[in-house]
């Protein structure tokens, strides 16, 4: 009986072992997101766009986020369009990873940072271009990664609630996202 408990307890610690060095140094996200502004007056219904995330690990758990994303709509008056309007966001933060599963990994993060918002030069008698506001983001929210082999993820959910203050007022967003995650290195 104690040789048996003896090689539960030593497969066990070896299983740990081995998960904890499945965990890559540093991962890297691309695909495709959609914001849903909270306060939505019907002059644009969704923002639909690409985000880039760099993850560089530091133990099994945790690591340090650096995302970027971008995300354009048709804003239309009676039916006239009146060109695009484009949103840019430069976050960082940490990201904690919560291993469940061999082959699945959701994880949970807050990132921090800038926000850009564009409108078209034609608004309020501007036309010498673009209006441009920036100002304080961040995002908070979490995902699941689903692990296809060592160096590929798919990345099926991610959701966050996205805010960043412009003119002096919060514009609040949900922001989904999918997409594909590849692994380097092992931590």
């Amino acid at each position: 009986m104690r040789n048996l408990v003896f090689v539960a307890v030593l497969l066990l610690g070896f299983c740990a072992v081995s998960a904890a060095q499945d965990v890559p140094q540093l991962e890297v996200f691309g695909g495709y997101n959609v914001l849903i502004p909270e306060d939505n007056e019907g002059d644009i219904d969704y923002f639909h766009g690409w985000e880039g995330t760099l993850v560089v690990n530091g133990n099994e758990y945790a690591g340090i986020a650096i995302d970027v994303s971008g995300a354009y709509a048709s804003l239309e008056d009676e039916g006239e369009d009146l060109g695009t309007v484009s949103t840019y966001t430069f976050l960082f933060g940490p990201q904690v990873r919560i291993p469940v599963h061999e082959k699945i990994t959701p994880f949970i993060r807050a990132l921090f940072g800038a926000g850009t918002l564009r409108l078209p030069g034609d608004l309020e008698g501007n036309e010498a271009g673009q209006l441009n506001d920036n100002g304080f983001a961040m995002a908070l929210g979490g995902g699941v990664d689903i692990h296809l082999n060592d160096m590929i993820s798919i990345r099926p959910a991610q959701v966050e609630f996205l805010t960043w203050r412009l003119s002096g007022e919060w514009l609040n967003t949900a922001r989904f996202g999918a997409g594909v995650v590849f692994k380097f290195g092992e931590r």
